[in-house]
C-alpha cells in the first residue's frame, strides 16, 4: 500500500538477551497523529497472540479485504510489539509447550516471572511470592527487563496514546480495567461501549462471541497487570485485555485451521474499535470548541 512507513526498532532486551522489537506503522507524511499500542506473547504459550498481532502488521502495510487500513492510518499512529516475552516463547517451542513465564533466574528455587503480574499497579495479597507459581509476581514491581522496556517506551510517550490493548489467550473476551478490584472505573460505560464495537464487530465475521467487562467481573482477580497499569499510571484511557480464541475445546493448542479465522475476526473487531474511538474523539473536539 502507498504511502506507509515501517519502522523497526528494539524497546529494550530480555533475560536471555533478545530483542523486544516494536514496529511503527503510520502514514509516510511526517505528521504525527493520536497514538494506538498493542502488545502480544505476554505469556509463552499463547501462541496465537503474536500471530494475531503479526496479522494486524500485515493488514496495515499492505492493505486488507475490508478497506480499514487507510482509514486506520489516516486518523492513527500504530506500536506494536508482537512478543513481549521471546525467551519464554523460545522455551514453549524447544522444551515445555505450555510454559508461561519469562526465563528469568532471581535465585529462587523456580526460574521465571509472570511478566503480566510484575506491573506497579496496587500489590494486594494475591499477587503470588512463590516463585514456583505460574503467577508469581517477581521480587519487586517491573524487576522484569521485558515489563520494565514496556513501561518506559509507553511513560515516554503516553501523552500521544489514545488506546493500549495487550492480546492474550484464551477465554474470548474483551476487558478493561479494573483486575485488582470489583469496583469500576468511573469512564466504565464508554470502555464497556468501545470493547462492545469491538466484540459486535467481531461476532458478525464468523459468529465468535466474545464477553465484554471489567477483568475481576468477567475472568478473575489479578493485580499488576499491564492493563491496569497502563490506565492507573500511564493514563491512557482506554486500556484492554483481550483473550483470544477459544474457550477450552483447544485453549493454548488453538489448531491451525482457527489461526486464520481468529486474526480475520481479530482484525474486523480492531478496525471499528479504532474507527469508533476516533470518531468518539472527534466529537469530543468540536463540543469543546
Amino acid at each position: 500500500m502507498n504511502n506507509v512507513s515501517a519502522q523497526l526498532t528494539a524497546i529494550g532486551y530480555s533475560f536471555e538477551f533478545r530483542e523486544i522489537q516494536m514496529i511503527k506503522v503510520s502514514r509516510n507524511d511526517g505528521l504525527s497523529r493520536p497514538a494506538i499500542v498493542i502488545d502480544g506473547g505476554i505469556h509463552a504459550r499463547e501462541w496465537i497472540s503474536p500471530a494475531t498481532v503479526l496479522y494486524f502488521i500485515g493488514q496495515l502495510v499492505s492493505g486488507d479485504e475490508f478497506d480499514y487500513s487507510p482509514k486506520l492510518l489516516d486518523k492513527f499512529d500504530w506500536y506494536f510489539i508482537p512478543l513481549l516475552n521471546p525467551d519464554g516463547y523460545e522455551f514453549s517451542h524447544t522444551t515445555d509447550r505450555l510454559w508461561r513465564k519469562n526465563r528469568v533466574n532471581h535465585g529462587e528455587k523456580c526460574i521465571g516471572v509472570d511478566i503480566n503480574r510484575n506491573f506497579g499497579y496496587i500489590s494486594v495479597n494475591n499477587r503470588s511470592a512463590n516463585s514456583c507459581s505460574d503467577v508469581y509476581a517477581g521480587p519487586f514491581a517491573f524487576s522484569e527487563e521485558e515489563s520494565f522496556a514496556l513501561k518506559t517506551f509507553i511513560l515516554n510517550n503516553k501523552d500521544n496514546i489514545t488506546a493500549y490493548l495487550t492480546d492474550h489467550s484464551y477465554g474470548q473476551m474483551w476487558l478493561y480495567p479494573w483486575g485488582y478490584t470489583s469496583a469500576l472505573p468511573a469512564d466504565w460505560q464508554e470502555l464497556d461501549s468501545a470493547a462492545t464495537v469491538g466484540t459486535e464487530a467481531l461476532e458478525s465475521l464468523y459468529g465468535t462471541p466474545y464477553l465484554a467487562g471489567p477483568t475481576v467481573k468477567t475472568l478473575y482477580s489479578a493485580t499488576g497487570v499491564s492493563e491496569d497499569w497502563a490506565k492507573g499510571v500511564a493514563n491512557i484511557k482506554y486500556s484492554y485485555t483481550i483473550e483470544l480464541r477459544d474457550t477450552g475445546s483447544f485453549g493454548f493448542l488453538l489448531p491451525q485451521d482457527e489461526i486464520e479465522p481468529n486474526c480475520r475476526e481479530s482484525w474486523k473487531a480492531l478496525g471499528e474499535f479504532a474507527l469508533a474511538l476516533a470518531a468518539r474523539e472527534r466529537y469530543k473536539e468540536i463540543k469543546d470548541i
